[in-house]
């Protein structure tokens, strides 16, 4: 029998007052204009790797084993979350600014990511991932404006420490913690 895949994904959970904010802006442009609020959808997080395709129990199992050794060795980085950005007028989100130890975390990451052959990449992986916290999606293009005019008005900064790696399940409409791994 052929083995069921689920969809994942790695992310880095945001926290604290950065994490509050992120849903209190979020949530606060979703009321005004009346969109979804990606917060029903998962928790504040900064994407590492997204799965385009469904990833199967054998290889996930393979994934935590890597991601526990890579959180062991490696130490929390700063990072900083500065601003507003948008994707074509798809995505609005909070930039993230990434640090030199934190180019140098993620670096190390995709190369243990390169070892698990079954991981697929796409143009936005490795050297051209844009690290951002959404805050908006898919919403029409003529509501699409306003909502980053507004959000614009809004000047997110933060500084904090990267210091988790998790793994997501989705396994119905809401994105689930299926394992955390923290960096030392």
């Amino acid at each position: 029998m052929k083995e069921k895949g689920e969809k994942y994904c790695i992310v880095f959970f945001l926290k604290g007052s950065a994490k509050k904010h992120h849903i209190k802006l979020s949530n606060k442009l979703s009321d005004i204009f009346g969109v979804a609020r990606v917060s029903e959808k998962i928790d504040p997080h900064i994407t590492l790797k997204g799965f385009t395709s469904l990833i199967k129990k054998s290889e996930i199992e393979e994934l935590k084993i890597l991601l526990q050794n890579f959180c062991k060795r490696s130490c929390r980085v700063n990072i900083k979350l500065k601003g507003i950005g948008k994707f074509t007028d798809k995505v609005i989100f909070i930039e993230v600014i990434p640090t030199k130890e934190m180019k140098k975390l993620y670096k190390n990451f995709v190369k243990e990511l390169e070892k698990l052959k079954w991981i697929k990449w796409n143009k936005y992986d490795k050297e051209n991932m844009h690290f951002h916290a959404t805050l908006v999606a898919n919403t029409t293009p003529n509501k699409f404006k306003k909502i980053y005019e507004t959000a614009l008005k809004e000047k997110p900064n933060f500084d904090l420490k990267l210091d988790n790696i998790c793994i997501l399940i989705k396994p119905k409409e809401r994105w689930e913690l299926y394992k955390e791994f923290k960096l030392k």
